[in-house]
């Protein structure tokens, strides 16, 4: 039996320092953890802030480019047109 109960002090030693270690490590990851949710809150708060601004630009670039597209366009088909209506060149006269 003296071996029985050595062996089952044993296991609730290495169970309490098991125990301990993850206490001990829980302990120290607060500490990490804290810190993560703080900058993801911040980060998170950064880009809340930004986004209307951003969004803003974007549609103010995207309707230029509109406006800069349509001018070509027009530009474009005026030359077609322009290039199409030209007058037929006169007929050479004819014998009397």
């Amino acid at each position: 039996m003296d071996f029985l109960s050595k062996a089952v002090e044993q296991a609730k030693a290495l169970q309490q320092r098991a125990a301990g270690a993850a206490q001990k490590g829980y302990e120290q990851a607060q500490p990490l953890v804290r810190e993560g949710v703080a900058k993801a809150q911040d980060l998170q708060r950064t880009i809340t802030e930004q986004t209307p601004g951003i969004a803003a630009a974007a549609k103010e670039h995207a309707d230029a480019a509109m406006q800069a597209a349509k001018k070509a366009a027009g530009a474009t088909v005026g030359a077609v047109q322009s290039a199409t209506s030209r007058p037929s060149p006169p007929e050479p006269p004819s014998a009397p």
